[in-house]
């Protein structure tokens, strides 16, 4: 109904109140029609709930595994870092330069 009145430019009070034929014969019209839900349908319904519920469990699993790489990347990060300190100190230390080879 609500599709018909935005094409028709209609307020729903205009098509109940003043257009009661048209109204009569949409009722009618869905009465006549075959109902939708078959056994197909239902099955490939019933096929989509399970795969969603499916998923759905598998979230918490991905989230988890989301938080171990993110912990395993921040303690790499870390550890790199640390690193270049160390190696940053040690060419001062011992006041190195990069090597040039001549050919």
């Amino acid at each position: 109904m609500s599709a018909l009145c935005e094409l028709a430019k209609v307020s729903r009070n205009s098509l109940y109140r003043y257009h009661r034929q048209v109204l009569a014969r949409l009722r009618k019209l869905q009465r006549q029609r075959e109902p939708s839900v078959t056994p197909r349908t239902c099955k490939h319904a019933f096929a989509q709930q399970s795969e969603l519920l499916a998923l759905r469990h598998q979230v918490p699993r991905l989230v988890a595994l989301v938080d171990h790489y993110y912990a395993a990347y921040r303690e790499s990060q870390a550890l790199l870092e640390r690193r270049e300190q160390e190696v940053a100190e040690l060419r001062r230390r011992f006041d190195s330069k990069p090597a040039t080879f001549k050919r």
